[in-house]
């Protein structure tokens, strides 16, 4: 019952228009794109090598895959925050059954890491806010 709550909290936070700006710290800018992620995690000791794109079957949109410290991001970047709320739903069934993994969202982007490198988890936080999952 707690991850359903969560999930809820997170979709209304997104519809609103709030979470990778109103998470980031005053020290940087809001991220708004893959690019700027990427940029980030490299400026703060975290290069990020991009792997390729990705489609899964049931998100609309493709995804840009980065080796990251011995993991792995999955970054799906919408033109709108509503657009990353219709699928952000999907995205529990799809990789659910995954381990270890870290969901991140807010905004525009929405990022699957898998890893447990404790730099990169802090860094996303900075910049996406907590885990919704």
């Amino acid at each position: 019952m707690r991850r359903g709550w969560q999930n809820i909290l997170v979709a209304a936070a997104l519809a609103l228009g709030v979470g990778a700006c109103a998470h980031a710290k005053a020290d940087h800018e809001p991220i708004n794109s893959t690019a700027e992620l990427v940029t980030y995690l490299d400026k703060n000791g975290i290069p990020a090598y991009f792997s390729g794109k990705t489609n899964q079957t049931n998100l609309s949109q493709a995804a840009s895959e980065y080796q990251v410290r011995g993991g792995m991001l999955r970054i799906f970047e919408y033109k709108s925050p509503a657009a990353a709320i219709q699928d952000y739903g999907r995205i529990d069934n799809e990789v659910k059954s995954r381990t270890p993994m870290v969901f991140y969202d807010g905004g525009k982007l929405i990022v699957i890491y898998w890893g447990n490198d404790p730099l990169v988890e802090e860094k996303l936080t900075d910049v996406m806010g907590p885990s919704a999952v």
